[in-house]
């Protein structure tokens, strides 16, 4: 990774980034510069993460011009002085380099734990694959039930029989709640006995929150977690920048308060539309006015609404809907107008407990992320104040391996 971009203007002034290797190509805006070190000059990690460090935020937010729109001049970002590299530091930008590749691996699997109920769900709920083997399979002339147990578990048919008998008996009870025949609906075929329903039908609350009076004045370091949209991805929960405000301010936002289970909806501005489910360690939470709270109905698993809220296509129907004036914005009518293709609540039972254990496995590695997060943070204003010992560098290099 021999490029770094750095923001030079914007609310994430002095923002730093290494681009992967991966990235053979690419173009910057005028508010991003491009730095290719001299390696023998200087080690490339330690330099990188004298840029992360506070001290380097809080030189750009000094030498900052503007009022609405931030911005620093080349000289000024040149002018930062760079500390020397002591041992202690050194191994120290080690450090903090080994956490965050810890950080990306947890996030590689989680991403592919995601991407594997992802497909349970578009191969269930939307391109009907377990509904047309059986067919076929009826047509045929061939057993559909066991044809569908292939479809589900991507096992050819004469592999099912090696299965463990309870897996067997699971797997044939999902594939009968599946039909043997398409009907016509108003989205087209559709496996027969599913209905059409509105989020509205589907969710027991839909609604954003506000910012608390005081703005970030009223923003602590410890306290009720108030999440935004910087918060929120597709299928990310994301920690950084987590605002926390008084048990005052949360009351003000108690319509708002957000539960286990809660899909969180960005319904403004760039990010909008991209959506996750709370993480239950985030809790207790308020949402500002760019977020949705969307919580299912009993009986509606919230990761069901969660995939639909994740299709192209749904984002392309809901941005059709936009209502913003002069940003992008969606409305808790727009919503609510969502329709869904729905099955049989015993199928949804059954899509929830297949997928569970993906999620809670996602949610342990989410757990790691944001301890490992949270050491990051903790050690970086370390890198410049020479408060860390090499010991302690050392003891910090040792506690990876609990992580």
């Amino acid at each position: 990774m021999s490029l770094k971009d750095v923001t030079q203007s914007g609310d994430l002034l002095g923002s730093v980034a290494r681009v992967p290797d991966t990235v053979a190509v690419g173009r910057m805006t005028q508010d991003t510069v491009k730095l290719i070190f001299k390696s023998d000059l200087i080690d490339k990690t330690y330099l990188y993460w004298v840029l992360r460090s506070p001290e380097y935020r809080e030189y750009c937010r000094s030498r900052s011009m503007g009022t609405t729109n931030l911005s620093m001049s080349r000289d000024d970002f040149l002018s930062f002085s760079i500390p020397q590299p002591s041992e202690t530091r050194l191994l120290l930008a080690q450090v903090l380099d080994e956490v965050e590749a810890k950080i990306a691996l947890n996030r590689r699997i989680n991403q592919t734990l995601e991407a594997i109920a992802q497909a349970i769900f578009r191969s269930w709920f939307v391109d009907f694959d377990p509904v047309k083997a059986k067919i076929v399979a009826k047509t045929e002339g061939r057993d559909p039930l066991r044809a569908t147990m292939s479809a589900i578990s991507g096992r050819p048919v004469d592999e099912l029989d090696a299965l463990p008998p309870e897996q067997y008996g699971q797997l044939a009870d999902t594939a009968a709640l599946f039909p043997d025949e398409l009907a016509q609906l108003p989205p087209g075929d559709a496996p027969a006995g599913w209905s059409v329903k509105s989020f509205a039908q589907l969710t027991d609350k839909i609604g954003s929150g506000a910012t608390p009076r005081g703005g970030k004045e009223v923003y602590e370091d410890e306290g009720v977690a108030l999440i935004r949209s910087q918060n929120v991805y597709d299928s990310l929960f994301v920690w950084d920048g987590l605002a926390r405000i008084t048990d005052e301010a949360a009351n003000q936002l108690k319509g708002v308060t957000v539960q286990e289970g809660d899909v969180l909806l960005n319904i403004t501005g760039a990010s909008i539309l991209r959506t996750c489910v709370v993480l239950p360690d985030a809790l207790p939470a308020r949402v500002n006015q760019h977020v949705a709270i969307i919580r299912a109905k009993a009986g509606v698993p919230p990761r069901f609404l969660h995939q639909h809220l994740l299709l192209a296509e749904t984002k392309s129907f809901l941005l059709g809907l936009n209502a913003g004036a002069s940003r992008e914005a969606i409305t808790k009518g727009h919503i609510e107008s969502l329709e869904v293709l729905v099955p049989a609540p015993e199928l949804l039972a059954s899509f929830q407990a297949i997928t569970d254990p993906l999620f809670r496995r996602v949610e342990c590695g989410a757990r790691q992320i944001g301890a490992l997060a949270e050491m990051r943070n903790a050690l970086l204003p370390k890198l410049l104040s020479g408060e860390l010992t090499v010991n302690s560098a050392a003891a910090a290099v040792e506690s990876l391996g609990e992580n």
